[in-house]
C-alpha cells in the first residue's frame, strides 16, 4: 500500500477488539459487533456437504503473522487460527476451519507474536485450540508464552476438546513485544512511562480505516 493510499485511509480510531482470524465467526453471537475489526486471510463463500452455504467475510483481507497495524492498538484480541493438520483440501472441516500447512509451527508462533505485538500493555488475549491434531502443550511450546487461565481438553473416551486459554501483555515480563521497546528510551522518566504506561484509548493518528476491502 503506498503512502497515498495509506494516508486517505486513515480516519476513526480502531475499535477496541480484533478477531485476527474471523472465519465465518462462528464463536460470536453478534457476528457484527461494532466493537470489534473481523480480519481473515482467505474470504470464501462455499456450499458444505449438507447444502448449507459457508461465508468468509472479513472487514479486512490480512494476514494474521504480518497485521498491518501499530503496536499497542487493541484492548482485546481473539487468535482462533486453524488447527487441523489431517483433513483433507476440499473437505467441508477444511472448509469451514482452515488447514495447517507442514510449517504449522512458525504459522502459530508468527501469528501469536503479531497479534501480542498490536495488544495493548495489559490487554488480554484469548487464544482457541483444538487439541484433534495437535496437542495444546505443543502449542504452548512453540508460542514460549504462559497463560494466565484457560480449561483443559476433555480427554475422556480419547476425545480432543476445545481449549479456550487467556493471556495478558505484561511489558515488565515481554519487553520485546513491541517495535517501540527495540529502541533505547532517551531519559529516565521516559523508561518509566514505556514500563508502566496505563492503556489510553489512542489518537487519531496512524490508524486504519476499518471499511470491508
Amino acid at each position: 500500500m503506498s503512502a497515498d493510499i495509506l494516508a486517505a485511509s486513515v480516519s476513526t480510531e480502531l475499535p477496541p477488539v480484533l478477531d485476527a482470524c474471523c472465519g465465518g465467526r462462528q464463536i460470536w453471537f453478534d457476528k457484527r459487533n461494532p466493537l470489534a475489526l473481523y480480519i481473515d486471510k482467505y474470504p470464501r463463500s462455499e456450499t458444505l456437504c449438507d447444502g448449507r452455504i459457508y461465508t468468509v467475510d472479513p472487514d479486512q483481507v490480512a494476514d494474521c503473522t504480518h497485521l498491518q497495524f501499530p503496536d499497542d492498538s487493541f484492548y482485546h484480541i481473539i487468535f482462533d487460527p486453524p488447527h487441523l493438520t489431517t483433513v483433507g483440501e476440499k473437505s467441508w472441516m477444511a472448509i469451514k476451519y482452515g488447514k495447517l500447512t507442514d510449517g504449522w509451527q512458525k504459522q502459530i508462533h508468527d501469528g501469536f507474536a503479531e497479534c501480542m505485538r498490536v495488544l495493548k500493555p495489559y490487554g488480554t488475549l484469548v487464544f482457541k485450540w483444538s487439541e484433534k491434531d495437535i496437542t495444546t502443550k505443543q502449542v504452548l511450546e512453540v508460542i514460549d508464552a504462559k497463560p494466565l487461565y484457560g480449561n483443559r481438553a476433555n480427554r475422556g473416551a480419547g476425545a480432543r476438546g476445545t481449549v479456550w486459554l487467556v493471556f495478558i501483555k505484561d511489558p515488565s515480563l515481554c519487553p520485546t513485544i513491541t517495535r517501540q521497546a527495540l529502541r533505547e528510551p532517551e531519559s529516565e522518566t521516559e523508561q518509566i512511562e514505556l514500563n508502566f504506561a496505563w492503556p489510553a484509548r489512542a489518537e487519531s493518528t496512524n490508524q486504519f480505516d476499518i471499511k470491508a476491502v
